[in-house]
């Protein structure tokens, strides 16, 4: 089978975006013909590659009209993950759609608890107040000339002291 884009795109329209070795295994070609056709493709612009997965790109999606895709078979996706894995001892991934799906999900019922947390503190309570380096610096200057006067207090109060001793 020749490695053409428009092969390698069929194939992430039918299984959406996939990583080199995915795709190598599907159209039956080296992991490294592959990374070269792939890295080829995404200097071009026809493809994109984001996260370890390579998809079509946005360019070239707008330039073709949309046709609507059947859902693949499940006993077809099997075998051909099992076909996959005896092959080149793929490990198992999920659709990176469904992943997404899930992430969103996680992520939209973080939000939901955050956002029901945050409305019963009140709002003067939601500000953070950051000190500068430059108050910093003089607040510690302040503390120590305090430490200093009380020092010095506590060395005039043991000797008052003493004296009083010695009158006595």
């Amino acid at each position: 089978m020749a490695l053409t884009l428009k092969t390698v795109v069929s194939q992430i329209e039918q299984y959406g975006a996939s990583n080199c070795g995915d795709l190598a295994a599907l159209l039956g070609v080296s992991n490294e013909t592959m990374l070269t056709f792939l890295t080829a493709s995404v200097n071009r612009g026809e493809l994109i590659f984001i996260n370890g997965l390579y998809a079509e790109s946005g360019k070239r999606a707008l330039r073709k009209p949309t046709k609507l895709q059947r859902n693949p078979d499940p006993e077809q996706l099997k075998a051909v993950a099992v076909q996959q894995n005896q092959q080149q001892n793929i490990p198992k991934t999920i659709p990176a759609g469904d992943a997404a799906k899930a992430i969103a999900k996680a992520k939209e019922s973080v939000v939901t608890v955050v956002n029901e947390l945050t409305a019963k503190i009140p709002d003067h309570m939601m500000e953070l107040i950051v000190p500068t380096p430059e108050y910093l610096n003089l607040e510690l200057h302040r503390l120590r000339s305090e430490v200093r006067r009380v020092e010095a207090l506590k060395k005039a109060v043991s000797g008052a002291m003493r004296q009083l001793a010695k009158g006595c």
